[in-house]
């Protein structure tokens, strides 16, 4: 297991959970610390030369996540495609590709099993839907529990994750920790 306090992981409970929208707003706060920022999808396939792949986005299209967390101010955004028996080796990939002195936000729930980050912020959703298969694995790693919905027409988190999130370095901290 990668152990890094230099990794902030954002997982979510369900679908549509306003997970994304809080990545931005994380990487527009600490914008200026040279964030890095990686997607991870769980690509189902059990061709074993298709098992992952892991490619930077550069395209800043708000259409897509990963152009949501480029536009945001993310320095690179890495998307990963893996499956089960291949997480492992992609999530070593990836944060090879990164500086060991870089902040890293990380959307998944799934790399949870190989990364232990400084801190895991799982999102669930006032009107929560089915719960994801991957959240039943990990949400007892979670160090905050943020619940997402919308007031007056504004995705609003309580708590307001943004508000307690801190960078020591590189390393990602809660403000009352």
């Amino acid at each position: 297991m990668i152990v890094s306090d230099r990794v902030l992981m954002v997982g979510a409970f369900e679908k549509h959970s306003g997970k994304t929208t809080l990545s931005e707003r994380i990487i527009r706060k600490f914008a200026g610390k040279g964030v890095y920022a990686v997607k991870i999808t769980i690509h189902r396939t059990e061709d074993a030369d298709q098992s992952y792949s892991v490619t930077e986005d550069k395209e800043l299209r708000p259409d897509k996540d990963t152009g949501r967390l480029k536009l945001a101010g993310a320095v690179k955004v890495f998307w990963v495609r893996c499956n089960s028996s291949s997480a492992q080796k992609a999530v070593a990939e990836v944060m090879s590709m990164i500086p060991e002195d870089a902040p890293i936000l990380c959307e998944s729930n799934m790399a949870r099993n190989y990364i232990k980050p400084g801190l895991f912020i799982m999102v669930r959703r006032n009107d929560a839907g089915p719960k994801k298969e991957t959240a039943e694995t990990v949400e007892k790693f979670a160090d905050m529990i943020t619940v997402s919905g919308m007031r007056d027409g504004v995705l609003e988190y309580t708590p307001d994750v943004c508000n307690d999130l801190r960078l020591e370095g590189a390393a990602w901290k809660l403000a009352d920790r």
